[in-house]
């Protein structure tokens, strides 16, 4: 996950466990604990449907990224398309993405599913940008 800028607690994507060679498929997890600071003070912890969405574009847009003419670029969020919220996301629970990428020139078109064992807990479709970084401030 050392492509993407994001780390702890704003890192949603525990480990990408397969790509396939043309960076169009990827396979991701997010264990889902109790003790996330989104879940601090909360009566009854809810993996929030908006983080879900982003961890999902954090796993599209760490293929992407090794794309070729990709590396040390940045990924930003465009747009949600479609999402669809099947089942809560609670603590305990291991998100497994299933993610189809399009790659656009700068931008990247995704599509797919997350999974709780064998459910499917969300559905989505979603868009972003690849730009270059900006040079560090002085």
């Amino acid at each position: 996950m050392a492509t993407i800028p994001h780390r702890f607690p704003f890192l949603l994507v525990d480990r990408v466990l397969t790509m396939d060679r043309a960076r169009t498929r990827v396979s991701a997890i997010k264990n889902v604990t109790g003790n996330e600071p989104l879940f601090a003070g909360v009566p009854i912890p809810v993996f929030p449907e908006y983080t879900q969405v982003e961890a999902a574009a954090q796993a599209a847009c760490a293929v992407a990224l090794k794309m070729p003419g990709n590396q040390g670029k940045i990924g930003f969020f465009m747009s949600i398309d479609e999402a669809k919220f099947l089942q809560p996301v609670v603590p305990g629970d291991q998100l497994l993405f299933e993610l189809n990428c399009v790659d656009r020139g700068r931008f990247g078109l995704v599509d797919g599913a997350l999974y709780v064992g064998e459910k499917m807990v969300t559905q989505l479709a979603l868009k972003f940008a690849i730009v270059p970084r900006a040079p560090a401030a002085p």
